[in-house]
């Protein structure tokens, strides 16, 4: 065009030269349609497949609450001379994290959350669970078979502190009983609000010289106790409530020798998923499966060759299960789960 207008009055057929096309013989016409086929060719999957996939990937980051990617044509330009096509941000500046901001993550010990009724709390980790539940604010109800002198002291000792506590007992294998127990419970220390199925019985049961009914009181006692107790408490605690029962992870890997416990335990892993299935979203139902905790009198030897075994391994610190009930308690969104506490023995 500029040379158009400079030199216009010098050549008469100028305009005739610059905006006239040449004619194309044969060959030129030839690799025009050369051109325009490999044109499409290159083209064609990028528009087939490779545009529709892009869009759907862009709709799953924003779905996401990503933000939108940049495009893949975005590197053939130059920032610097297509400024037009950008839009400059200003950068967010991240949250100040001081002390003062952060919110207070631990309950205060004033909160009341209800009453927490506890099987088999009077000693060993059940009297530990007792304490950290008074700790996050629950009125306790220790709940004990032979140990009334346990019992009365951790008792006192929770009422010393200003909890509301108080012992109660019963015989885990009569239904009436743990019937009557609820409600002994409700009427003294209020609605119950958190059940810890943390009672039952450890006896080997050897295949060769087993007894029926020592068979049946590990069932009773480990997995139709806690279920029967379940059963009654869901049908009076309110929304949000929460049930814990203590697993093992014998209930997931046979424990020689004790066929019958690992079968109670593994039924009360299963019983623990089918019931959250069931009473979800009114209520909360988790397990806890202990390893190497306490030893028992009657199996030290083993339980030391538990340890040595454990891919930590060490003993754990009781104080283990108590943040896992702890964690349990305040995790909002957990239900269904069994939280192992063994130091990696279950997978090793």
């Amino acid at each position: 065009m500029l040379r158009w207008l400079i030199y216009r009055n010098q050549d008469e057929n100028l305009e005739e030269k610059l905006f006239t096309r040449k004619e194309k013989g044969f060959t030129g016409r030839l690799l025009t349609t050369i051109k325009a086929y490999f044109l499409i060719l290159v083209a064609s999957p990028f528009a087939v497949f490779l545009l529709p996939m892009w869009y759907v990937y862009c709709w799953t980051e924003r779905r996401q609450g990503r933000p939108n990617p940049p495009s893949p044509l975005t590197p053939l330009f130059r920032k610097q001379e297509f400024r037009w096509l950008y839009r400059e941000e200003e950068p967010t500046p991240p949250p100040k994290a001081t002390l003062e901001t952060q919110p207070e993550t631990r309950p205060p010990a004033s909160r009341k959350r209800g009453t927490a009724v506890v099987t088999g709390g009077a000693k060993r980790l059940g009297a530990l669970i007792c304490q950290e539940l008074a700790s996050l604010g629950y009125d306790v109800a220790v709940v004990y078979h032979n140990s009334l002198p346990e019992a009365v002291e951790l008792v006192e000792q929770l009422q010393a502190k200003g909890i509301k506590a108080a012992p109660f007992t019963v015989q885990l294998r009569h239904p009436q009983e743990m019937e009557n127990l609820l409600q002994e419970v409700r009427s003294t220390l209020g609605d119950i609000t958190l059940l810890v199925n943390n009672a039952a019985v450890f006896s080997p049961t050897h295949l060769q010289d087993g007894s029926y009914e020592a068979m049946e009181h590990l069932l009773r006692v480990n997995l139709l106790a806690p279920l029967w107790l379940t059963t009654l408490a869901q049908r009076q605690m309110a929304p949000g409530g929460l049930i814990i029962n203590m697993a093992d992870i014998w209930g997931e890997r046979p424990l020689r020798g004790h066929a019958a416990y690992s079968a109670s335990k593994a039924g009360l892993i299963m019983a623990t998923r089918a019931m959250a299935r069931e009473l979800a979203p009114r209520l909360r139902i988790n397990a806890i499966a202990p390893g190497a905790i306490l030893p028992s009198s009657q199996d030290e030897t083993e339980f030391n060759q538990m340890v040595q075994r454990t891919p930590l391994g060490q003993q754990a610190d009781p104080q283990a299960i108590t943040k896992a009930v702890r964690y349990l308690v305040e995790a909002d969104y957990v239900t269904g789960e069994v939280l192992h506490v063994d130091g990696g023995r279950l997978w090793s």
